[in-house]
């Protein structure tokens, strides 16, 4: 496996570096590509969850690379509009943030006002609320900041050593599965936090925003508030009348605390187990302008019928992230373009 992506990284980059994907970008590129984030810390600072969160530094090259590309970075808004137009023009980028943290406000959005670009940020009100919870930086927190950690092994906890980086890392993604695990699990999970002296609800808090904060967010010109449901649930696991009250309930939550018009969605975890033909019929029939799933892939023309599923492209964060991440998001997210038909009529 490790092979096979280091020889398609490297056929990626003899096509970049000979300008032959330049060449066929109309093709691969389509209109555009949406990229998806969600926690973005300060330089230096450890990241074990790399699919969740990346650096400042890195934030602000890719916005950088993407000017000097002249590439035109556009909200979700002006994403429809273009699609539905049907005019060719400059390609696109669009940034969208999920969940809802703090750090969107103190450390995103001067990153973009300093290259005075558009972003969306998509809120889980729950979050906000404290009526819901998410487990992964609470996770996170624990594997960085113990030198040890007590297990649930049966019978007495057994303690192993977690004191290298390698160590944090094989802790985190031991655990990971739990985070999407039954009640069950989630109950093992918060077992776990107990026994090694960690306080799930003074850790997260701390990193969500509160309603004055996504105010604030909201008020600057630069940003685009859209919505991520209430509790953040696999929405393809919920009743029909779950679904539409996770979306409705949150739009008017939203649109209420902060003043603003929500018209765009992005489905939690968004792939095709968590939302299909259902989700985004009821997000079409509910009036969102557009609907983001997390399947991969560039924007084309034929995403005209296909508002409410549209793929994004996940930036990756931690010491290994690198611009090649964004090359290959905008010159086609595969060796093999994700042309949207295929991904998004079910």
């Amino acid at each position: 496996m490790v092979l096979k992506k280091r020889i398609r990284h490297l056929c990626f980059d003899l096509l970049y570096y000979t300008r032959a994907f330049h060449i066929m970008q109309g093709r691969r590129s389509g209109l555009g590509v949406i990229f998806l984030l969600h926690r973005v810390v300060p330089e230096g600072t450890p990241i074990l969850a790399t699919d969740l969160s990346i650096q400042s530094d890195f934030l602000d090259q890719m916005l950088d690379y993407i000017r000097r590309l002249r590439w035109e970075i556009i909200n979700l808004t002006e994403v429809r509009r273009r699609v539905v137009d049907g005019k060719k023009g400059a390609h696109f980028a669009c940034f969208t943030f999920d969940d809802g943290y703090l750090d969107n406000l103190t450390i995103a959005l001067p990153i973009f006002r300093k290259h005075n670009a558009p972003m969306c940020v998509n809120i889980t009100t729950g979050l906000i609320d404290q009526t819901h919870f998410l487990w992964w930086p609470v996770l996170e927190h624990m594997a960085l900041s113990r030198d040890r950690i007590q297990t649930l092994a049966t019978g007495d906890h057994e303690v192993i050593r977690n004191e290298t980086r390698e160590e944090q890392t094989l802790t985190f993604k031991t655990f990971s599965p739990l985070l999407r695990g039954s009640e069950q699990e989630k109950a093992k999970l918060q077992e776990l936090f107990r026994v090694n002296g960690v306080d799930p609800e003074a850790t997260l808090r701390p990193l969500i925003l509160s309603w004055q904060q996504a105010r604030e967010l909201a008020s600057d010109p630069l940003v685009e508030i859209g919505c991520h449901t209430v509790s953040h649930p696999p929405l393809a696991t919920i009743k029909d009348d779950e679904l539409v009250r996770e979306l409705a309930s949150a739009r008017e939550r939203l649109q209420e605390q902060l003043a603003v018009p929500v018209h765009h969605l992005s489905y939690p975890y968004g792939r095709k187990a968590d939302c299909s033909s259902r989700e985004f019929r009821v997000a079409r029939e509910l009036g969102f302008h557009t609907a983001t799933t997390t399947r991969p892939g560039n924007i084309f023309p034929a995403h005209k019928d296909h508002l409410t599923a549209l793929p994004r492209v996940n930036i990756p964060g931690g010491d290994r992230a690198t611009l090649r991440v964004i090359r290959e998001g905008l010159f086609g997210e595969s060796l093999r373009p994700n042309y949207a038909p295929a991904l998004v009529t079910d």
